[in-house]
């Protein structure tokens, strides 16, 4: 048996040696960080230049593999490409500590068989088999089976999971002089600040303790000072969550907001953008549109319309509506943002509120399992002229939204497939 051959190695990467559960699952995190930023980032700009592309996604999350999008499919090939090695790095070493022998051949074998399962997620036949729940079980599996020679190190008294350094990752980074935490501030703004956290976690003890002063390197004393932190920054989570989604949400809108004034052709860019993805997102909720002159039809799931509530189903309807204003504007060519800007000026905009009932009257919702009419609006125009005329108080607006509210009939019971 070699020197080295069952030397504990940590890294992210690498065949030699072997890793214990805890690092196992801590590069774990970081390949899902790595794969979040790899197909969010293609995603974002997709979404952007080719609007039509969101609905497709939609539809596609929802649909057979036969039915996936070449795009979509080609994507997820790739992605399993560059992420199963990595995940083969790790799983080598994770399968030499469970097994404890020296036999390269055996070692090999099973982690080629357990990276081929993981990439079996990133194929269509990966969706028959719950996809990414697969690469999920075979680390659940490996992280549970106790390794060998690993085992046999001395458990140590400093790493636990940190919940301080979970809650407050960057804060908490700053407090303990942890400078990788500062990461946490850019990926506040990608869907990678989940598994980033659960890294500061797992990891925040380790990176803190070599930087503490001498009596604080006692571990009584090290584990004092950080269950207080933990406390604090439990306590004050809802407030740093929601503190950094209105940091990142207002960041986001000024910069967009100043770019717009500077650049009439970005202003014009984006609110096509916009109006494109809102309609995307109404395509991926009915299943066909109809829209006429005499009448616009929307088709929808009846099973799905029936376990919705009167609320949801006139949310639905408006926005069938919504979109019916939408395609109207762009064949007439008026300005979308305009028309938005006038809105907000004029609450009492009485000729949008005129066409919009005039729209919701010709709009129906119907079943797509055998076209029955599971909803449709109806005021009479002398039941909101008269206050429309005078309109002039939100007292007014009230009275007006009460008999807006009344024009829906709702198919409570349809025919289900």
């Amino acid at each position: 048996m070699s020197e080295n051959y069952f030397q504990e190695n940590r890294k992210f990467l690498g065949l030699k040696g072997v890793i214990g559960r805890r690092d196992f699952i801590v590069n774990y995190f970081i390949i899902e960080l790595i794969e979040v930023l790899l197909w969010s980032i293609p995603l974002g700009i997709s979404v952007f230049f080719k609007p039509g592309f969101l609905s497709k996604l939609l539809n596609s999350a929802l649909s057979i593999p036969a039915n996936q999008p070449f795009v979509v499919v080609l994507g997820l090939a790739i992605l399993g490409l560059l992420i199963v090695p990595l995940y083969f790095s790790s799983i080598v070493r994770r399968v030499r500590d469970i097994l404890g022998e020296e036999d390269d051949n055996r070692v090999y074998l099973v982690s080629s068989v357990l990276s081929v399962i993981c990439y079996i997620a990133y194929t269509p036949v990966g969706y028959l088999f719950l996809g990414k729940w697969l690469v999920i079980f075979v680390f659940l599996f490996m992280m549970c089976w106790e390794g060998k020679i690993t085992s046999q190190k001395p458990k140590s008294d400093i790493i636990k999971f940190n919940w301080g350094a979970f809650w407050g990752t960057w804060i908490w980074g700053i407090v303990n002089k942890v400078p990788i935490t500062l990461f946490a501030i850019p990926l506040v703004f990608t869907l990678g600040i989940l598994p980033f956290m659960i890294i500061c976690g797992l990891k925040g003890n380790e990176w803190a303790y070599n930087r503490k002063k001498e009596e604080d390197q006692i571990p009584e004393n090290f584990h004092k000072k950080q269950a207080a932190e933990a406390a604090i920054f439990s306590i004050a989570a809802p407030f740093i969550i929601v503190g950094c989604m209105l940091f990142s949400f207002v960041v986001v809108t000024v910069g967009i907001a100043k770019y717009m004034k500077a650049s009439p052709a970005f202003a014009k860019k984006f609110d096509t953008f916009i109006t494109s993805n809102e309609e995307a997102i109404v395509e991926s909720t009915f299943s066909k549109i109809e829209l006429s002159k005499e009448e616009n039809k929307f088709f929808v799931n009846p099973s799905v319309w029936d376990e919705e509530s009167f609320f949801t189903r006139a949310s639905t309807f408006k926005t069938a509506v919504n979109y019916v204003i939408i395609k109207e504007n762009k064949e007439s060519g008026e300005n979308n943002s305009a028309v938005k800007e006038s809105a907000a000026k004029d609450k009492f905009n009485k000729d949008k509120i005129r066409r919009y009932i005039e729209i919701a009257n010709k709009t129906r919702i119907y079943s797509s399992f055998n076209n029955e009419l599971l909803a449709q609006y109806h005021i009479e125009r002398p039941q909101y002229e008269e206050i429309l005329n005078n309109l002039k108080t939100s007292k007014d607006l009230k009275k007006l939204y009460k008999i807006l509210e009344s024009g829906y009939k709702f198919n409570n019971h349809p025919s289900l497939p």
